[in-house]
């Protein structure tokens, strides 16, 4: 293999490699305002759960040390 030879393939892992880059950046499925809203409704509902559960144990814990 030559030293030209060896650039050629140099060249082309390069441009595999840089190929995929771009793909993984591309999406699929485009995110909109209503997915952005939905995700932030779901973590409000998840702050509230975690509140609801710590009031709970608490509650509990006040039961058990009576």
């Amino acid at each position: 293999m030559g030293l030209k030879d060896a650039k050629i393939k140099f060249i082309e892992e390069e441009e595999e490699a840089t190929s995929g880059k771009k793909d993984e950046s591309k999406s699929v499925i485009k995110w909109t305002e209503d997915d952005q809203k939905n995700l932030m409704d779901l973590g409000n509902l998840e702050l509230e759960r975690n509140t609801r559960l710590e009031n709970l144990i608490a509650r509990r814990r006040k039961e058990i040390d009576i």
